[in-house]
Formats: C-alpha cells, structure tokens, sequence
C-alpha cells in the first residue's frame, strides 16, 4: 500500500515479497528526495491492506494480518509510533473503503 504525505514523500506499508517464500512484509520504506529509506516496521507483516492519513495519524487495515494499526506522525511528519488498535472481524481484500465492489 502506497500513501503520500504532506511533505511531498511517499511512504509504502508491507507489501508481498515473492522471492522471499512468498512471504507478507511489514517494513515501513519512505519515498524522499529521490532516496528510499525504511523507517519503521508494522506490528503484523502485510499487503494489499488499506490506508487513510488523517491528521498527523495513518491508518492502516491489513488484509493478510486483519491487524488496524495507526502510525503517529510528528509535525514535521516523522514516524513517531506505531500502535496497533485493533482487529478486523473477516478477511476484507482492500478493506473498509476499497471494499467498494464487494469483495471479500
């Protein structure tokens, strides 16, 4: 799951590693001046989750894990924290919002 910020970098959340025995990811990578840099780890490895940036706060909703974790931001938009907050209740492909056809 890819997301943009503020400060015109993109942060990409988990994702799939094929080469890697097909394995869920939980890196944290930041797309900034041309330069990836990883810059945290989610709680539970995932991909094809979805994800909302609200405030200074991204949500995010795994598919793989079921996890809902909220990554804190500082003001100038710096990883500060990653809490997760919850669980999902089914297996959701892009859950919540990107669950607009139905899919499950």
């Amino acid at each position: 799951m890819s997301i943009g910020l503020e400060n015109q970098s993109m942060l990409l959340i988990g994702g799939w590693d094929s080469g890697n025995g097909n394995a869920a990811q939980s890196g944290i990578w930041q797309l900034k001046d041309e330069n990836w840099n990883q810059i945290g780890e989610l709680l539970q490895p995932d991909s094809r989750g979805f994800a909302i940036y609200i405030g200074r706060l991204i949500y995010y909703f795994g598919h793989v894990s079921k996890a809902i974790e909220r990554l804190d931001f500082t003001e100038t938009e710096e990883l500060q924290n990653v809490v997760q907050i919850g669980n999902q209740p089914g297996n959701y492909y892009l859950p919540i919002v990107g669950n607009s056809a139905g899919y499950r």
